[in-house]
């Protein structure tokens, strides 16, 4: 079968295990747990991808990444890893992974689990740095201080891992001007990444920390400037962004299973408040570990459904466009929704076009924009 005929799908697993909580964190996780759990919880992963298969065509689609996320996936011993993992490639075909990345925390990194990841060609870790200042980390209740990054980017730098990720956040408490180029520059010089994320800190105005965290914080104009100097800083050093949050020095190390998402792909959700889609159909497991464990051994789902009629496809269709560098392709709108895109949101590129690029059949935002497009994606969905 020629290989464009092929659908290829992620596959996505959530880890729902942390040793504490970071306060910014809005993502679901347990912190009562040992290996007894850990062993559990994967050998009902697999009874779940195992059940959902049965409604995937194996004929024309195949899963070709794999993205283990938390949570604090480098709290689980190598040894439980390789385990799931033999079981893993005996339900889907290990030839046809071309990526699979694995989350790591600085403070649970170690050399055997980094070891057997490395023993796959195919693997990509992502390291959540955040930041290097031991007062932020602490505001935030990270558990990693300064000699906890130290040890995992040296273990990180003796190992054979290339296609290695970091993570940061800009805008933290106590964090001043310049504190999010000297986080990246801090990594750098130690370890050589081809990819990393830069994310501004956005939290709900309702919540109570926030409001403590507003005085602790640069003032939005300061803010601002600081992060597009960062910009400048990380193209400086031959990083190109192809998404809102996301550089690369290379197209070969953009986050291939991330893409999945961008590009509106089916994915494969599994583990507790894991999500996935497909044909038009996007469930969220359950968040509740024991509800979770009751409905695989029923051979049923205790999850959350919802239908994508053509409205939501396409104002998703926009929303992740518009997180993409390349933008939106108005010829593959035009032809997907049977409508003329440039007709349709006429008022809104003529009321936001010094925020755009507009090139022959994409639009895309402008760099100066990106602190603005919530607002600006949002207006198209009015």
């Amino acid at each position: 079968m020629n290989d464009d005929n092929i659908k290829k799908l992620g596959l996505y697993i959530h880890i729902p295990f942390c040793r504490q909580k970071c306060l910014y964190c809005d993502f679901f996780s347990y912190s009562n747990f040992d290996d007894a759990i850990f062993n559990k919880y994967f050998s009902y992963i697999i009874k779940e991808l195992e059940i959902r298969l049965k409604d995937f065509d194996s004929t024309n689609q195949i899963i070709n990444t794999i993205y283990i996320g938390g949570g604090t996936p480098s709290l689980i011993k190598a040894d439980i890893y390789k385990l799931f993992f033999d079981r893993l490639f005996n339900i889907i075909d290990k030839n046809n992974i071309v990526e699979m990345t694995l989350e790591l925390n600085p403070e649970s990194v170690n050399k055997d689990l980094l070891d057997y990841i490395c023993s796959f060609s195919f693997s990509r870790i992502s390291l959540g740095i955040q930041t290097i200042n031991e007062k932020s980390l602490n505001e935030i209740n990270r558990i990693a201080k300064l000699n906890n990054i130290d040890n995992a980017l040296d273990i990180i730098n003796a190992s054979t891992i290339k296609n290695i990720s970091v993570d940061f956040i800009h805008s933290l408490p106590y964090n001043t001007i310049g504190q999010t180029k000297k986080d990246i520059s801090y990594v750098l010089e130690k370890i050589d990444i081809k990819h990393l994320s830069l994310y501004f800190l956005e939290m709900d105005d309702t919540n109570i920390i926030k409001k403590k965290w507003d005085a602790l914080i640069l003032n939005e104009n300061d803010s601002i400037n600081d992060f597009l100097y960062t910009l400048n800083y990380i193209y400086s050093l031959g990083f190109k962004r192809y998404e809102i949050s996301n550089f690369c020095t290379d197209d070969i190390y953009k986050s291939k299973h991330n893409l999945h998402y961008w590009d509106m792909d089916d994915y494969i959700g599994l583990g507790l408040s894991a999500c996935g889609c497909y044909n038009h159909i996007r469930y969220t497991n359950t968040s509740n570990i024991n509800k979770y464990f009751h409905a695989i051994d029923n051979n049923n789902f205790e999850q959350y459904i919802e239908k994508l009629d053509s409205k939501i496809r396409k104002s998703e269709f926009i929303f992740l466009s518009l997180r993409k560098s390349e933008g939106i392709n108005i010829v593959q709108y035009n032809k997907v929704f049977n409508e003329d895109f440039y007709n349709v949101y006429s008022n809104v590129i003529e009321k936001y076009k010094k925020y755009l690029i507009i090139r022959n059949d994409y639009i895309s935002l402008e760099d100066k924009s990106m602190l603005q497009s919530n607002d600006i994606i949002s207006s198209f969905f009015i």
